[in-house]
This record gives structure tokens, C-alpha cells and sequence, in this order.
């Protein structure tokens, strides 16, 4: 039984290599027709199709893929590709991540300039967890991750205040508001910001306080 297995592994090892053999001719012959002057995206696509059918998460594939569909201004749809792709190696240096990295932070910082700070922070995130254990960083990295870092702090600090600035008296308003700033203290904690943390961890404490008072008033 050990043979059998070790020969079926062997086969499974070969046979993913002629794949991914197969699908890097796909992914050349691809490259080679975009090189062209006008190229079709769609059938371009297809031929990366071909390449991914053959290997799944075959990385060059996706990265392409990536650069077309942002080609076509289809920025999401190109993130999904280059973070699935930057799986595949997981590496912020590399090519890939720095591709993946860059396009993350020019996408969120186009939301945070035009007051889609929500959608904005959620890139943001992604950059900050990727990077925040990091080491060694180039200064393009260095510079994203603490642009990221910032906007967070930002993000969540005036999120936190404007919770405790809009509360009325009622109990249901006062629950609401202490639910923001338990998830907004949190997440500052996490990220480091001290000074920022301080501050609505006092307006939490208040706002408890003021919810106790409610209660023992309408008992």
C-alpha cells in the first residue's frame, strides 16, 4: 500500500508539473498577443481562462489578469485577482505584493478623498494587516503602511466620536453609542494609538455611566 501511494503521489507531482508547464505557454501566448498595439480584452481573458483551467492559482495568470481587467477600470474586480494572486507567495517585496500593495493604496486613498472614508478603511485594513508584521520594508512599503496606519487611527477615532457626539438621552440611543465605542476603542488599542484611545475611552466611561443613570430612572 505505501508503494501504490508513493507511486500515485509521484504521478500527482508530475502530472501538476506538465500543468503548470501548459498553463505558463497559455500565460506567454497571452502576454505575446497584448504586446500587440490593440489587443481584444475579452479574448485575451479567455486565453488566461485557458491557463487557470489547466493550473488554478497559477499566479502569473492572475496577475495578468489583474493588469487587464484595471486596464478596463475594473478596480475591484483587479484586486480580487492581485490578492489572490499575492496568496500564492505572500511575500510584500515581491513583484506581485508590491503591485497588490500599491493598487491597494491608491484605491483607498481615491475613496478617502472623495468621503468614502467606510469603503476606504477597509483597504486600509488589508494593508495594515499585511504589512504591520513586516520587516525589512523598502520606503515605498514604509510609506503605504504608515499612510494606512494613520487613516485607521483617523478612521476610527472620529467614528467613536461622532457615536458619542450624536447620542440623545433615551437607553436605546445610549446602548447604540456605547456599542460604537467598545469596537472603535478596541480596534485603536490594536493599532497603537495611544493618545487617541485615552480619549474615547473616556467618553465610553461616561456614556456607561449615563446609561446607569437611566436604568435606576426609569425602574
Amino acid at each position: 500500500m505505501e508503494a501504490v501511494s508513493r507511486i500515485n503521489e509521484q504521478v500527482k507531482v508530475i502530472e501538476q508539473a506538465e500543468q503548470r508547464q501548459q498553463a505558463a505557454q497559455a500565460v506567454g501566448l497571452a502576454r505575446t498577443y497584448i504586446q500587440k498595439n490593440q489587443y481584444d480584452p475579452a479574448k485575451a481573458l479567455s486565453m488566461i481562462e485557458v491557463a487557470l483551467e489547466m493550473y488554478p492559482d497559477y499566479l502569473d495568470a492572475l496577475r495578468l489578469r489583474g493588469k487587464i481587467k484595471l486596464d478596463q477600470e475594473q478596480v475591484e474586480a483587479a484586486l480580487i485577482d492581485y490578492a489572490q494572486a499575492y496568496e500564492q507567495c505572500q511575500d510584500p517585496e515581491s513583484e506581485v505584493g508590491l503591485e497588490y500593495l500599491e493598487l491597494l493604496n491608491e484605491t483607498a486613498g481615491q475613496l478617502w478623498q472623495a468621503e468614502y472614508k467606510a469603503e476606504a478603511a477597509q483597504h486600509y485594513e488589508t494593508i495594515f494587516a499585511t504589512l504591520d508584521q513586516s520587516t525589512n520594508q523598502s520606503t515605498t512599503l514604509q510609506q503605504i503602511h504608515q499612510r494606512a496606519h494613520g487613516r485607521l487611527i483617523n478612521y476610527h477615532f472620529q467614528e467613536g466620536a461622532q457615536a458619542a457626539s450624536e447620542v440623545d438621552n433615551s437607553l436605546e440611543s445610549l446602548e447604540s453609542a456605547i456599542e460604537t465605542l467598545s469596537q472603535q476603542t478596541a480596534r485603536l488599542e490594536k493599532l497603537r494609538a495611544e493618545d487617541e484611545y485615552t480619549q474615547l475611552k473616556e467618553k465610553l466611561k461616561a456614556l456607561q455611566i449615563d446609561r446607569h443613570i437611566n436604568v435606576i430612572e426609569s425602574a
